[in-house]
């Protein structure tokens, strides 16, 4: 079936076409061009052909001026002048008539029969569910067919559109890395790929052997060892324990890289607030494994919003740290079951003391608040767990050949957080048996953070049908770790593969659209004052647009030189551990030179659009710019409506809680004057409440923790439309809850178009329905 695109001039949309005759008056409706001469019409009487003028004027008897000549004498010229245009454009008018008649006979009705154009349209309709009425749930209507047809895959707790598109791209990458990439590069990525799916329990022995050996150089003396050494070392093996150090633009100086202290990873979320998102055990893989822990859950109420939010269960959290750090010491220090036992509870009250002393960490609505810039000198005054310089230079120096100095600058964000923190550790340093297990607690950390990379049959003892069933297959995992670690080069083989140029071309006249839309919108805001308007306006105007992929990534010689310190071998857990080197010497070496906002910071088979208020740019790489997104053939009408929210949803962020805190050259500064960032607040509460007010399975949605994302929502889909077509498992669900900071997907589609008015007019919803409800929230 094709897509409708186009119009034609219908026969309604032709002007009324009005012929006044003396004595008479009447309308008469060009519908269609035999209309002029229907019953209802006024007929013209045809004159017989006479030889003299004579025989013509002997009708006329002058008592009614008829048509004819005599008449025609008698008028002025101006009158004679007016009758004959009047019949000039009778005439036009009738054979324009006729020409689109004839236009719409011959013509018909456009339809775009291109491939694309099928297979989008295919992709629409194989999602719907028409039996639903769309005004009592949309979601249903537009992915009801999609979640009944559509199971989620092992290893997996959710899946979605998103999803599907990724797994497809890795499939095409894995046929890349198995039977392409032949250059330099190519074969290192090559090297990679194999030595992971060489990788298997008939290795456990050796890859267990390595992860001793390891641990034993960390520290070789669990009595004589010294905290900040160890520190340095699990740091720059990318593993982030008590705290990380980040390299990145100075948000109050864009035209420098400044070194940024905040909050480290944690293994489970203790005394952290539910407004706060929470590190799972597991790293971000998205299409890899993803954590299949499954904890019961309770409501916690919270003050700020007035509400109940969803949480972990206290004691179900502490019953599964027990159970996987008692696995985790049993295999790495063959510790006894007694032993475990004590020792895991010594390490949870550690991990719950970080958690207290990290409690929430509000960076989203005042950044400037908790972006502190001090001396190292300063930040050694005030938190003295370890001697900042010596650490701070063992850390960089080998990568920027700089000393870092006691009055050098750096940024320590939420201070008071990490105050508390220090006290907790200089007090764990100063006690002997303390100190024991601040020890095990770094380098458990730094274990639990490398073992997703590995079969987890390597440490447990399952059959490979339950491993499947919890991870996956294993050629996934293989394909998207080297795609993460070797990116530039698996994006080159991907460019080469697939036709890209038009798209690029075609998404750049997208944004550009999008952007005027959101711009025009964004300036008749009434509650915005003309000078915050004008500084919204240059925000746009100065937004970097990034798509497809960086054109370095073909310059083979280029990508040889990015990679030249990544070392490469046949063992899986060595090319892991200098892939996790190669990643914080490249963050590091960035702190020497100045921030370059033309940088791209995914690779570009990521199926992920993003925004960076320190950049001010969006980002949408080429593994993107396929269904059920774009189509490069087909309708631009669908392109509107599914790219061009993504597109209007990475712009609105730009204008959300946390991206409005920055200027158009991606600077921390206040340039909203006090009565539109009041008015501001006023329209993202009604929103925060409205999907505060929303459940899915009998769950709360959390608004506050999710509001930034809706805003995003909500302000792509006044510019286009998308579906968000998603499924969980019931403990995926939950931890989506809990963790995530987009709403689920039938939130995502309920909440952004029930503020829609076009929506309901389109689709003639009841006045008040559940789609269509009386109090519609828009901050965009």
């Amino acid at each position: 079936m094709g897509i409708m695109y186009g119009s034609h001039l219908g026969l309604e949309d032709i002007p009324e076409v009005v012929i006044v005759r003396p004595g008479h008056h009447r309308n008469i409706a060009a519908a269609e061009s035999n209309e002029l001469l229907n019953h209802n019409a006024i007929k013209m009487n045809d004159f017989e052909r006479t030889d003299s003028e004579d025989d013509i004027l002997e009708d006329y008897d002058g008592s009614d001026c008829e048509i004819n000549l005599r008449c025609l004498r008698k008028r002025t010229v101006i009158e004679k002048c007016l009758f004959v245009f009047l019949v000039i454009m009778f005439i036009i008018i009738i054979a324009l008539i006729i020409a689109l008649a004839t236009k719409k006979t011959t013509e018909g009705i456009k339809i775009c029969q291109t491939q694309d154009c099928i297979e989008s349209a295919s992709s629409i309709l194989q999602s719907m569910n028409l039996s639903t009425d769309p005004c009592k749930d949309f979601y249903q209507y537009a992915c009801g067919r999609w979640m009944q047809n559509t199971p989620i895959p092992p290893g997996y707790q959710d899946w979605d559109r998103l999803q599907e598109l990724a797994y497809t791209n890795l499939y095409q990458l894995r046929t890349l890395l198995e039977e392409k990439m032949t250059d330099e590069s190519g074969m290192k990525a090559k090297k990679f790929y194999k030595s992971c799916m060489s990788e298997s329990r008939q290795k456990r022995e050796e890859t267990l052997h390595d992860f001793h050996q390891l641990i034993y150089n960390i520290s070789k003396d669990e009595n004589n060892w010294d905290f900040g050494a160890v520190l340095e070392q699990i740091h720059k093996l990318n593993s982030w324990p008590i705290f990380k150090l980040v390299i990145g633009p100075d948000e109050r100086n864009a035209k420098k890289n400044i070194i940024k202290i905040e909050f480290g990873e944690m293994g489970y979320p203790f005394g952290t607030s539910q407004e706060t998102m929470v590190t799972t055990s597991r790293p971000d893989t998205s299409t890899s494994a993803s954590n299949t822990t499954t904890l019961s859950t309770m409501t916690a109420y919270v003050p700020y919003t007035g509400t109940y939010y969803l949480k972990w269960n206290e004691s179900q959290i502490s019953n599964k740290y027990m159970e996987e750090t008692s696995q985790i010491l049993k295999v790495f220090w063959n510790v006894s079951d007694t032993d475990s036992v004590n020792l895991c509870k010594k390490l949870m009250n550690l991990e719950k003391s970080i958690g207290k002393a990290r409690g929430s960490l509000d960076h989203v609505h005042n950044r400037s608040h908790v972006y502190n810039v001090m001396t190292v000198n300063t930040l050694q005054s005030k938190c003295a767990m370890l001697n900042w310089d010596l650490y701070l230079n063992a850390v960089t120096m080998d990568a920027t050949g700089v000393v870092t100095k006691l009055n050098d600058e750096l940024v320590v964000l939420h201070e008071d957080s990490l105050m508390r923190l220090c006290h907790t550790i200089i007090d764990y340093q100063k006690d002997s048996s303390k100190r024991r297990i601040l020890r095990y607690y770094l380098i458990i950390s730094y274990v639990r953070n490398i073992m997703p990379y590995f079969d987890i049959r390597t440490f447990k003892d399952i059959e490979p049908d339950e491993e499947i069933a919890l991870e996956g297959e294993h050629w996934r995992r293989c394909v998207y770790y080297t795609n993460k670690a070797l990116g530039f080069v698996t994006g080159a083989a991907y460019v080469h593969a697939t036709s890209g140029i038009d798209s690029v071309r075609k998404v750049k006249e997208l944004i550009k659209d999008v952007k005027l839309a959101f711009k025009d919108y964004l300036l008749r805001k009434v509650w915005i004052t003309p000078e915050t308007k004008q500084e919204a306006g240059y925000k746009i105007d100065e937004m970097l647009d990034k798509i497809s992929y960086p054109d370095f990534i073909l310059d083979g010689n280029f990508l040889t030189n990015l990679y030249k310190s990544f070392f490469v071998g046949d063992d899986w857990f060595n090319n892991v551990k200098q892939w996790q080197i190669f990643q914080v010497t490249s963050m590091v070496s960035t702190l020497s030179h100045p921030p370059d906002r033309k940088s791209w910071i995914n690779p570009p088979v990521t199926v992920e659009s993003d925004y960076s208020p320190v950049r001010n740019d969006i980002m949408f790489p080429i593994a993107m710019l396929h269904l059920p997104f774009y189509t490069q053939h087909g309708s631009q009408a669908f392109n509107f409506g599914a790219m061009g929210a993504v597109i209007g949803h990475e712009i609105t962020h730009a204008f959300d809680i946390l991206g409005r805190q920055y200027d158009g050259r991606g600077q921390l500064k206040d340039w909203w004057d006090q009565r539109t960032a009041h008015d501001f607040k006023i329209t993202t509460d009604c929103m925060r409440d409205q999907y505060d007010r929303y459940k899915i399975q009998g769950l709360p949605v959390n608004g506050l923790q999710t509001l930034d994302e809706n805003i995003a929502d909500n302000g792509g889909l006044r510019a286009s439309n998308i579906m968000f077509c998603s499924k969980w498992t019931y403990s995926g669900l939950v931890s989506h809850l809990i963790e995530d900071t987009h709403s689920p997907g039938p939130i995502r589609v309920k909440g952004s178009i029930s503020n829609s008015d076009s929506f309901a007019e389109a689709f003639q919803c009841p006045f008040i329905s559940d789609y269509s409800p009386q109090t519609k929230c828009q901050v965009w």
